[in-house]
């Protein structure tokens, strides 16, 4: 948005006056409207992370440690879920012991990040596609490939 009501006004100049010459100087209001406009985004947009690094301005990572205590407490919830459904009849101990393997796994990780247990190279050996495993993905959905076929994903 920034710079539209200036470029909209230059373009709102009529192309000729009143008694058929040309507007003065149009093309040149037009110009140096581009120019401003582009000079106010463009450079300024490019130039800021050298000025940032120039005056040393750093996040201080509190950001990364918040999230890390706020997946690590969802984490913990998520193990306390799972045994809470335990109780349930419905539910089979193969799925909940591998749920909450899978989840006690993801809490072993987040706290050897966060430095609240010894990692022992924990994180060393994992390899980095383990985190697309806790990704949605469309594919893995037990209704894609029927509805693909075009049948109820509820019939088999």
């Amino acid at each position: 948005m920034r710079g539209a009501v200036s470029l909209a006004a230059a373009l709102a100049l009529p192309l000729t006056t009143n008694n058929g010459s040309p507007f003065p100087n149009r093309d040149l209001i037009l110009f140096l409207t581009f120019a401003v406009i582009f000079g106010t985004l463009v450079v300024q947009v490019l130039s800021l992370p050298t000025l940032i690094r120039k005056l040393g301005i750093t996040d201080g990572g509190e950001a990364d440690n918040e999230e890390l205590k706020a997946r690590l407490v969802a984490t913990k919830a998520a193990l306390a879920q799972i045994e809470a459904l335990r109780a349930e009849d419905w539910t089979r101990d193969d799925t909940l012991d591998r749920m909450h393997n899978a989840c006690d796994y993801r809490k072993r990780r987040l706290a050897a990040r966060a430095g609240k247990i010894e990692d022992d190279g924990y994180e060393d050996r994992s390899p980095p596609s383990r985190s697309s495993r806790w990704c949605w993905r469309p594919s893995a959905t037990p209704w894609s490939s029927s509805a693909a076929r075009g049948r109820s994903p509820t019939r088999r």
